[in-house]
C-alpha cells in the first residue's frame, strides 16, 4: 500500500509543481503588466506636465519680450529743499521709463498694503525702511499711459521734522508699486525701492521689479 501511494506520490507530484509554477508565473506576470501600466500613466503625466510647462514658459518668454516694463530714472537734481509758511520740505521726483516693447495704459500707483477703501490716503501709498512713512503724493502721475521708450513722472514730500532744520538733513530708503494694462487689457503690478543719502543724492543701489501679472484677459 506504501509502495502504490509513493509511486502515486512521484507520479503527481511533477504535475502539481507544474501547476503551481503556472499559477505563480501568470500572477507574476499580472502583478508586471499592472506595474507596467501604472508605469506608462506615470509616463503620460509627466510628458503631459512637461508640455503645459513648455507651453507655459513658451508664453512667459514671450510676453516678458512684449509686456510694459518700467525702471527707474532716479536723478539728484529731482530732489528739492521747499520752504513755505516757515516749514520745510523735502519733494522727490521719481521718473520711470517704460523700456519695454508694449505700450502701457490706465498706469496708476497703487497702494502698498491691503486697506478698507475708507482707509486709502496719499500716504498709505509708500512703505518706509528707516523710519515711520511720512512721505505723501504731492503731484500724481503726470499722465495714465506710457508709449514704449516713454517715461512718467510723479512727486512725493514730506516734512522736515523739527530737530532736523539745523542741518536740513534726512534720508530713506522708499518703496512703491505701480498697476497698469497693456493693450489687450492684461493687468500688471509692479514694485520699485528707492533710496537718498544725507547729502541729497540717490543711491545707486535701486530695484525694479518684473511686472507681476494680476489679471489675464
Amino acid at each position: 500500500m506504501k509502495n502504490n501511494t509513493l509511486i502515486l506520490l512521484q507520479n503527481w507530484l511533477p504535475i502539481i509543481l507544474s501547476i503551481l509554477s503556472i499559477a505563480f508565473s501568470m500572477r507574476s506576470n499580472k502583478k508586471n503588466a499592472e506595474q507596467n501600466r501604472n508605469l506608462e500613466a506615470q509616463k503620460e503625466v509627466l510628458k503631459l506636465q512637461e508640455i503645459r510647462t513648455n507651453e507655459i514658459n513658451m508664453r512667459l518668454n514671450n510676453r516678458s519680450n512684449l509686456i510694459p516694463f518700467f525702471s527707474l530714472i532716479l536723478d539728484d537734481s529731482n530732489i528739492k529743499i521747499e520752504t513755505t509758511n516757515d516749514c520745510k520740505n523735502i519733494e522727490l521726483t521719481i521718473e520711470l521709463i517704460n523700456i519695454g516693447k508694449e505700450s502701457a495704459t490706465n498706469i496708476s500707483i497703487y497702494p502698498m498694503k491691503k486697506r478698507e477703501p475708507e482707509e486709502y490716503s496719499l500716504e498709505n501709498y509708500f512703505e518706509t525702511v528707516n523710519e515711520k512713512n511720512n512721505y505723501f503724493i504731492r503731484n500724481y502721475l503726470n499722465q495714465r499711459y506710457a508709449f514704449p521708450k516713454e517715461s512718467i513722472k510723479f512727486t512725493l514730500t514730506r516734512k522736515i521734522p523739527k530737530s532736523n532744520e539745523n542741518n536740513d538733513r534726512i534720508s530713506n530708503i522708499i518703496k512703491f508699486k505701480i498697476r497698469f494694462q497693456d493693450l489687450i487689457g492684461n493687468l500688471y503690478e509692479q514694485e520699485f525701492q528707492f533710496s537718498f543719502d544725507e547729502i541729497y543724492k540717490f543711491s545707486l543701489e535701486s530695484y525694479s521689479s518684473i511686472p507681476n501679472l494680476i489679471n489675464e484677459q
